[in-house]
């Protein structure tokens, strides 16, 4: 990894885990965090912007919650016509696809729809995969179900961020 992914790792894990007066659920990543204390019913998300910059923790009720969604803008598509004619046209494909990827990551994540003026919507930006999790860690906490935990449950595994 990337020194600023670290970085910007321990600085949103940190403010993650301070956000709320106890973290029972935690997911950390170069490009935020969020946060859950079952029984306060408060969620926290940390973003970091495309510079490293660390946003200041949003911290909201689930009570505030009227709906909340998994989204990930799909794969990302190949531009071609017939066999590439030259490696620079093969360079411009394989970037027009990496950029394609990113731009389509850049929207990845879970998204909540509140109750509240001010803030209206909120987005936790995280691989696809992750916010298919938290949508049950949400649900869960939405419908009463959720187990506090004695140590802050991460849910990404160490192998996702390598």
């Amino acid at each position: 990894r990337l020194q600023g992914d670290w970085s910007s790792d321990v600085c949103s894990s940190d403010l993650a885990l301070q956000a709320l007066s106890k973290v029972d659920y935690v997911a950390i990543s170069s490009h935020g965090a969020i946060s859950v204390d079952v029984n306060s019913r408060l969620v926290a998300i940390v973003s970091v912007d495309a510079e490293l910059k660390i946003g200041s923790p949003i911290i909201f009720s689930a009570d505030k919650i009227k709906s909340y969604r998994a989204f990930s803008p799909g794969h990302s598509e190949i531009e071609s016509i017939g066999l590439p004619r030259s490696s620079s046209e093969i360079m411009q494909k394989n970037a027009y696809n990496l950029a394609s990827k990113a731009a389509a990551f850049k929207k990845s994540g879970l998204y909540f729809d509140l109750d509240d003026i001010k803030i209206p919507i909120i987005f936790a930006q995280m691989e696809y995969e992750d916010a298919e999790k938290w949508m049950l860690i949400i649900e869960k906490l939405l419908d009463g179900s959720l187990e506090p935990q004695s140590s802050p449950s991460n849910t990404r595994h160490p192998i996702d961020d390598v």
